[in-house]
């Protein structure tokens, strides 16, 4: 289903506080309204009546907790970009959607009319999904990049969040200024996933799984509703969250509307680094450029896969120009998509099921 741009009538007043509360929630959705309310100088109450105002506008519509897929026995995340004949791209797009292991499946304008996200066991798995897919008489190409990263795919720190009155009035919304720094570095980042990754799986049980199914669906539940649920004790729910945390649960926050923050599309940049640079290198730098949301270092077809939320397209020549300035970034080709329902997406919650 197309989703329309929203009038400037529509969209919900938006102020400086608001743009706070969404930063905090969206970094860590169990952050206390008491600890925004000390950030905002302002009451607990207080902050807890504009959430509400931000959940009942839509600006907050869910909160969720990503999980590690490799840690649930998935090796190998795969991007598969297909170019399917014109006329029967829908007919190609069903039989896709419909073949296990397809965690996502979406249409965007460009070369590759066909994209879809697959959850497998290793390589060979992926081998063997590539040719089903070749195997349908209106595919004419797929291309595969398998994930290296898949904890710290996105950058909630990158999105620029205007307030009303900013929307209102023309100006750039890709400024530096608009969006903070991240308080560590992409190398840092990767420095601290390496350290939680080193197995590809950890055992878990019927319990671990029910608690990450829980907190997959809705990160804000209390560990005492949880616990209640499961019939064990709140301290026992605790215990095992802080051991999954960071490892099988990778990053909590609230899910937002983009649409109610004035965006209309999205942009999807696949990039391809030169021989003479490494791809971490030209990551680390892409990745700080205003407005690129998601991010994953790939290996195959692409080296790196962004997307960023626009508000017209000038914004998307804008993020193109500055990829292209990144040292080292030798091929870019976009794609252009409506925008997600929610986002940050909660791709891998359907694996705990299978897992379970």
């Amino acid at each position: 289903m197309v989703r329309s741009e929203l009038a400037l009538s529509d969209r919900p007043t938006i102020d400086e506080v608001d743009v706070q509360i969404l930063r905090a929630l969206l970094k860590n959705v169990r952050t206390s309204f008491s600890e925004i309310a000390k950030d905002c100088g302002m009451s607990s109450n207080a902050i807890r009546i504009r959430f509400k105002r931000l959940e009942k506008s839509g600006v907050i519509n869910g909160s969720i907790m990503q999980v590690n897929p490799k840690k649930l026995g998935y090796g190998c995340i795969a991007l598969l970009m297909i170019k399917a004949e014109a006329n029967m791209e829908n007919e190609v797009y069903d039989f896709v959607r419909k073949m296990p292991h397809v965690v996502s499946c979406f249409k965007p304008i460009g070369r590759y009319n066909i994209q879809c996200l697959v959850a497998l066991k290793n390589v060979d798995e992926l081998t063997h999904t590539i040719e089903r897919v070749s195997s349908h008489p209106n595919v004419l190409v797929v291309k595969e990049a398998i994930w290296v990263d898949v904890v710290k795919m996105d950058h909630p720190e990158n999105l620029a969040i205007r307030t009303s009155d900013e929307l209102s009035h023309p100006s750039e919304l890709l400024s530096e200024n608009n969006n903070p720094k991240p308080a560590i570095t992409p190398s840092q980042l990767d420095e601290e996933v390496e350290e939680n990754d080193l197995e590809e799986s950890c055992e878990l049980d019927k319990t671990d799984l029910l608690i990450i199914k829980a907190l997959s669906k809705n990160a804000s539940m209390s560990f005492r509703k949880i616990a209640e649920k499961l019939g064990i004790s709140p301290q026992s729910v605790i215990k095992r969250y802080n051991r999954m945390r960071k490892t099988v649960l990778s990053f909590s926050s609230i899910t937002v509307d983009l649409r109610k923050l004035g965006y209309i599309g999205l942009a999807i940049f696949l990039v391809k680094a030169s021989h003479k640079h490494t791809p971490s290198k030209v990551f680390d730098e892409i990745v700080r450029i205003p407005n690129v949301i998601v991010a994953h270092k790939c290996v195959g077809a692409i080296d790196i896969n962004l997307v960023a939320p626009f508000s017209n397209f000038k914004q998307v020549l804008e993020v193109k120009q500055k990829i292209c300035n990144t040292p080292g970034v030798s091929e870019i080709e976009i794609f252009l998509d409506e925008l997600f329902p929610s986002w940050p997406l909660n791709l891998f919650a359907q694996l705990v099921t299978s897992k379970n």
